[in-house]
């Protein structure tokens, strides 16, 4: 084992002399480990930061043991002294199994969620695919993860790659839980950087943060047969600059959501999107898959997903066991995670149908509105089917779900469609004078690719372009009728339904959800329920991030209800909320289950209470009904948590809007047809659910499991700020009102540090809180400025006032472990060891030092240096080297189990592509591929025994004369 000697060093710079360089001075101290064979004034240094640099021997000094330092009355305030200790211990808890981003960030997770995380941190491959069941937070273990290995200096460079639909709530819920800013990378972006760059650039290096969408990536097939040159020189661009570039960046690590798109059969071609997943996860070394639903029923789409977390253990098909899965997948059940008290975690959901009949004499204009809209629609569908015009085909669809939801919507749409068929008329045609400009601008709908379809065009001619504006002159002017006074019956009813429930439930403040589809059906809603005294938040695509949080703010604090698009499906969490009023209903299912998934999430306290709106005397609640019948089933005999699981493969399959737009304009001619749509997909998701249960087992809850494994750093980072700020003789003062929070000035700055908490639960708490953790930047200043000043905290006399050791005086020597393989693994922690003189080392007194919580001290002035300090620190490092020697065996043990363990897998995964190898009928190519594979073998052996090398130091790092009075 190398040791520090307790001696002083020769002023003479020699092989393993510890210096500081006065032109890196931000590389903290390095080993001088040898000489320039070119310049004997040269000499090669490692640094703390990992970096080998050549260096001038004038420019470097020696760094002076803690021992002599002493001897010189070289003394730091105690302030400093516990400084650099714990900043020590901070780094040697970076190092340590527990896990610390869960109390560093704004976040609480729950047992099954810190297992999860433990699960791929010890994984000796940290690759793992994550399956839990929706609902229970799979994004927040994916991203603790990736702040695990960021906080250890493990990896510095992450890609997040997600549908297209999800990068924009993977962004905000980054920022909003870690507060940290991913950059959306899409092909636009790109070509921008390569202009500033230039075109040669590999730009996917230039951010360390990038989230992306899976499709703006895969690679494209180029086939200069099929397509023009134009578009083949395309794909190749895109093919180079968007993936190969995206390849070869170096990240770190890749977390991919939704991954069960990415797999294939066996009996298929790769998709674009499988080899995607496949060169990125050769690519990195912490490969991370995220879905819900990974095996969708399909044993080989399960096993070729599982080949892309871990070809190593899924070698063969014969290896597609539960118990091999559970090494690779963590996945848990809604209905069994708990609390850290054992406490089942979610409540039941009561969901209810407000059915609504227009009467065609009562709701004359109302019922006359949907005919109007349906006879349009017609037409546009029947045309689009002729045409096999897909756009037109998806216009009808988005009339049609207009027409389930307000007289507003339809008549801001209409209003939309009427101008831009006038642009398309001769000039005497336009401005016929029964319709005025509408200056609101604002979108119908939350995607700019459905709002577009608003200006397809159906009809060429002239008299069918004047049939068409006609028709959607009379739905302007019957919604008018509508919109003018209120007169839909939805808002009667809503109206009705708030006043019952609140009623039920008896709190006149009871807090209620309304979600609809469409802004103008927002904004009428809003509109309707102040002018009878509720008070309203609201939630849609043209609000920031920030004025988001703010109305959700004001939802919770002030206001009664919060009037929400779809924009507020995704990503925002009202839980301190149980009721939820859907006033139309998405044809896609898995849309509703987000809505929900707002409130029936981690934190309810509550039954969710779901109410629904359906329009009973429409075609598409006709559908519904057949539809929902299939689906209730599945919740019946599954579970809803299930149910939840399997909709977005339900969706991919079978395209639930384009059920309802063919079953509505066929007029059910062709009922036998749907129902067996309807048995088909319920039969589909009973074999997903089914085969899925026996792929992959479900972990067991264990929340003291889970207690165990958190490392409470919060209280370390508090004292070392306090410490360092007393050393500068800045006060820390605590808000009377807000007990634990604090304001203090910067020691690096002029500005004042506010609303500043050390407590992860408490700024969980408040928005307006800033957590100080490992990551904020004053902690990182302060741990750069002890590193890059000389001498800071080495050597100190303290006085401490602890009653139960009064009267004892001694020595205090804190040593430094490290223990590394010098690749992978590096393990770091503090040892104190307590002399009271040259032969007597207080253990009881080391243990209370451990945990350096000195709480009333003071220097001791002119402190006469012992002549027997040299003896002591001989025994001190007697002592340390016993207490490290087991630490240092125990660590080599474990990393080398873990190694032996991988090399047993690796051998079984050579051996079996050697065998598929020997099955090649061509010699030529069977001889090559052989070559390849003892070649990746070699190297791999060669790998595995180089991370056996384990080796620990042990250097002396303070030194302290420490009385207790």
């Amino acid at each position: 084992m190398n040791t520090a000697s307790a001696s002083a060093s020769s002023p003479a710079l020699g092989i393993g002399t510890r210096v500081v360089s006065q032109v890196h001075q931000g590389k903290g101290q390095g080993t001088l480990i040898g000489f320039s064979g070119f310049d004997d004034t040269l000499v090669e240094v490692i640094f703390e930061t990992g970096e080998k640099l050549t260096c001038r021997v004038e420019d470097l000094l020696p760094v002076t043991d803690p021992v002599s330092r002493f001897k010189a009355s070289q003394f730091s305030c105690p302030d400093t002294f516990l400084c650099r200790l714990f900043s020590s211990k901070l780094t040697g808890q970076l190092t340590d199994k527990a896990l610390i981003a869960s109390v560093n960030f704004k976040v609480k997770p729950l047992p099954h969620q810190l297992l999860a995380v433990d699960f791929v941190m010890n994984r000796f491959k940290p690759r793992c695919l994550i399956a839990d069941e929706v609902g229970l937070g799979k994004t927040i273990e994916a991203l603790l993860v990736y702040q695990e290995y960021k906080l250890r200096g493990m990896a510095k460079r992450t890609l997040i790659v997600v549908p297209s639909g999800l990068v924009l709530q993977w962004h905000e819920e980054i920022v909003s839980k870690f507060n940290e800013h991913f950059v959306i990378y899409n092909t636009d972006y790109v070509k921008t950087l390569k202009q500033s760059y230039g075109g040669d650039t590999n730009v996917w290096q230039l951010n360390d943060k990038v989230i992306v969408s899976m499709d703006t990536v895969k690679p494209y097939k180029v086939s200069h047969d099929l397509l023009s040159d134009a578009e083949n020189a395309r794909r190749e661009w895109h093919n180079r600059h968007m993936f190969e570039d995206l390849i070869t960046s170096g990240f770190d690590i890749v977390i991919i959501d939704e991954a069960h798109k990415l797999s294939k059969k066996n009996d298929q071609a790769e998709s674009l999107r499988f080899k995607l997943g496949k060169r990125l996860s050769r690519s990195v070394p912490v490969f991370i898959l995220v879905t819900a639903t990974p095996h969708q029923g399909d044993e080989d789409l399960f096993f070729h997903l599982l080949q892309l977390v871990d070809p190593v253990l899924f070698s063969n098909r014969s290896r597609l066991t539960p118990q091999l899965v559970k090494e690779a997948c963590v996945r848990n059940k809604k209905q069994a995670v708990v609390d850290f008290s054992g406490n089942r975690i979610f409540t039941h959901r009561v969901t209810s149908s407000c059915n609504i009949t227009r009467d065609p004499e009562a709701n004359t204009h109302e019922y006359r509105l949907y005919k109007l809209i349906t006879q349009y629609a017609s037409t546009c569908y029947n045309l689009g089917i002729e045409q096999n015009n897909r756009l037109l085909i998806m216009l009808v669809m988005l009339y049609q779900r207009i027409a389930a939801s307000s007289s507003f919507a339809i008549e801001k749409s209409m209003k939309k469609r009427k101008r831009f068929l006038e642009t398309l008329m001769p000039e005497p045609l336009k401005g016929d004078g029964r319709d005025e400009p509408d200056s609101d601008q604002d979108p119908i709908v939350e995607d700019p690719d459905v709002e577009s379809l608003i200006q397809q065009q159906v009809f060429v001619s002239e008299q069918d372009l004047a049939h068409e504006i006609d028709m959607v002159s009379q739905c302007i002017d019957t919604a008018r009728k509508l919109t003018a006074v209120y007169q839909d019956k939805k808002f009667q009813v809503l109206l009705e339904l708030i006043e019952e429930i609140r009623k039920k439930e008896d709190d006149p403040d009871l807090k209620l959800i309304v979600f609809t589809e469409f802004r103008p059906t927002q904004d009428a809603i809003i509109q309707f329920l102040e002018k009878f005294g509720y008070t309203c938040a609201f939630i849609n695509g043209s609000l920031s991030r920030e004025r988001k949080n703010e109305q959700v703010r004001l939802f919770r604090e002030e206001k009664q209800i919060m009037v929400s698009t779809d924009a507020g499906g995704e990503g925002i969490n009202l839980q301190f909320c149980h009721c939820l009023v859907n006033f139309d209903l998405p044809w896609n299912p898995s849309r509703i289950e987000q809505r929900i998934g707002r409130i029936d999430r981690i934190g309810q306290t509550k039954n969710c209470m779901i109410f629904n709106f359906r329009l009973t005397d429409t075609v598409e609640d006709h559908v519904r009904e057949i539809l929902e019948n299939k689906l209730d089933l599945i919740k019946e005999q599954f579970g809803e948590d299930k149910y939840a699981d399997i909709l977005d493969v339900l969706e991919d399959e079978f395209s639930f809007e384009k059920i309802y737009a063919d079953a509505i304009h066929t007029k059910f001619h062709n009922i036998h047809e749907l129902d067996e749509q309807a048995a088909r997909i319920f039969s589909r998701a009973q074999e997903i659910i089914d085969k899925g249960d026996l792929m992959i087992p479900f972990n067991e809850p264990d929340e003291k499991k889970a207690a165990r494994l958190v490392t409470h750093t919060g209280h370390l980072v508090q004292q070392l700020v306090f410490s360092f700020l007393a050393n500068r003789n800045i006060p820390v003062n605590e808000y009377k009102s807000s007990p634990g929070v604090y304001h203090f000035q910067n020691p690096f700055g002029s500005r004042e540090f506010r609303n500043i908490t050390f407590n992860p639960e408490t700024a969980f708490e408040s928005d307006n809180l800033t957590l100080l953790n490992i990551e904020h930047p004053l902690l990182k200043q302060i741990q750069s400025h002890i590193h890059q000043t000389d001498g800071f905290g080495v050597a100190c006399a303290i006085k401490a006032d602890i009653n139960k050791f009064s009267g004892i005086q001694g020595y205090w020597f804190v040593f430094l472990l490290t223990v590394t393989n010098n690749i992978d693994r590096t393990y770091h922690t503090t040892l104190s060891v307590f002399m009271e003189d040259e032969t007597f080392c207080n253990h009881r007194i080391e243990n209370f030092l451990n945990k350096g919580r000195l709480d009333r001290y003071h220097l001791i002035q002119n402190h006469t240096c012992p002549s027997t300090i040299d003896q002591m620190a001989e025994q001190a490092l007697a002592q340390a080297k016993e207490k490290a020697t087991a630490l240092f065996h125990a660590t080599k043990l474990d990393w080398i189990q873990e190694i032996d363990a991988y090399e047993e897998k690796a051998a079984q995964y050579f051996s079996h592509r050697e065998m598929l190898v020997s099955q090649i009928k061509v010699d030529n190519i069977r001889e090559s591929r052989r070559n390849q594979i003892e070649a990746q073998r070699k190297n791999e052996i060669a790998s595995l025994a180089e991370k056996k090398i384990v080796v620990p130091e042990l250097a002396l790092d303070q030194v302290a004369f420490l009385a207790f009075v």
